[in-house]
């Protein structure tokens, strides 16, 4: 008994301190998206990355000295605008304002 608390606690621990990556989207389903990849260790980095209606990735960019906060409305309408620019003419230089990987 005591074991099986040990080992059940162990992976409770496990997977507690796990999760090293956050991600997010919009809330909102649509034909093209946008994903947003943050990473706890570096937190003024975030990269964007934009699909199409086959989920194929038709843009990614890095950016660098500022956090992403998609939970503010401000943010979520650069990143729609965003999307919206991609979606009329797919890119050849860096749309949100840092260097295109």
């Amino acid at each position: 008994m005591k074991n099986t608390f040990l080992k059940f606690a162990m992976v409770v621990g496990l997977f507690t301190f796990l999760p090293d990556f956050t991600v997010s989207a919009q809330t909102t389903t649509a034909s093209w998206y946008w994903v947003v990849e943050s990473n706890t260790r570096q937190k003024k980095t975030s990269i964007v990355r934009f699909y199409n209606k086959e989920h194929q990735l038709v843009y990614e960019e890095k950016v660098t000295g500022r956090k992403l906060d998609i939970r503010k409305p401000k943010n979520k309408k650069l990143l729609d605008n965003a999307l919206q620019q991609i979606m009329v003419t797919p890119p050849t230089y860096a749309i949100l304002g840092s260097k295109k990987f």
